[in-house]
């Protein structure tokens, strides 16, 4: 059997009053005020406390996830380099920031890649060993040694940016030793 509401009480059809929602809220709060007034001292100190607690926690949690996580982009570089890429960084809207030593420019992690092409398009940066750069430009008259060489300095150049964007990395020399073929050469 259907029991009989009470028009006053909150599970009463509202009716489609415009006031009802406001009405029905009033009184909610006035229930969990007159528990709360019903509560021990002492509890309700601990329940104030454990909400506090519970609000700092979803604060710093979304402060957490809500940070940028810096990823360096370019590190060991000169004055002009870091104008000319802070430059580029800002035309194309991406945010950066400098290093503490200030040859360096870091990027949000989320935008590494984009900032990494953005800046090689236009041919920076120009200071510190050049990677596959090397090879952008035909030479017409170098030798095979010639080309040996430049392939091993631009493999040396291309690691050293790789490992120089490492978080804990401070700067980056890589040499390479290539091995070869003859048994004596």
């Amino acid at each position: 059997m259907a029991e009989a509401v009470q028009p006053g009480s909150a599970l009463a059809p509202t009716g489609g009053r415009p006031g009802s929602a406001l009405e029905q809220a009033g009184a909610l709060f006035q229930g969990v005020h007159a528990r709360l007034q019903a509560m021990h001292p002492a509890r309700r100190r601990w329940l104030g406390a454990s909400a506090l607690l519970v609000a700092a926690v979803c604060a710093g949690l979304a402060w957490y996830g809500s940070r940028t996580d810096w990823r360096p982009l370019f590190s060991g570089l000169d004055t002009k380099d870091m104008q000319q890429i802070a430059q580029e960084l800002a035309a194309a809207g991406i945010p950066y920031r400098m290093t503490e030593d200030g040859s360096g420019v870091e990027v949000g992690s989320d935008q590494v890649d984009k900032a990494r092409i953005e800046v090689a398009t236009k041919g920076m940066p120009q200071s510190g060993r050049m990677g596959f750069e090397l090879f952008d430009k035909p030479n017409w008259v170098g030798s095979e040694f010639d080309e040996k060489v430049n392939y091993q300095r631009a493999l040396e150049g291309e690691l050293e940016h790789t490992i120089g964007t490492l978080a804990l990395v401070h700067s980056a020399r890589v040499h390479l030793v290539m091995p070869c073929d003859a048994l004596f050469g």
